[in-house]
């Protein structure tokens, strides 16, 4: 039980860094220098365990500029930063 607990620690860790992460990178781009909070959520994908954006405030509209730049920032992190769920090594 001990060993799940601190599982859950670590990818809980990660998200709140990968999350830090995102802000940071999103902050730099001049069409979206007001973002204030963004969330992102783990999941499965074809490569195994990754992340995707979950929510981004103030919420981008439809302008093109804004989803291209939330969206490249975030493949650019992806690649960077996927999440490692798999249970470590056995000693």
């Amino acid at each position: 039980m001990r060993g799940g607990k601190r599982r859950d620690g670590d990818v809980s860790e990660r998200i709140g860094c990968r999350n830090q992460a995102l802000l940071a990178e999103l902050l730099k781009l001049p069409t979206l220098h007001d973002t204030q909070f963004v969330m992102i959520r783990p999941y499965s994908g074809p490569k195994g365990w990754t992340w995707e954006l979950d929510r981004i405030e103030p919420e981008v509209g439809p302008e093109q500029r804004k989803f291209a730049d939330v969206t490249g920032v975030v493949a650019r992190l992806q690649q960077q930063f996927d999440l490692d769920f798999s249970p470590p090594p056995p000693a």
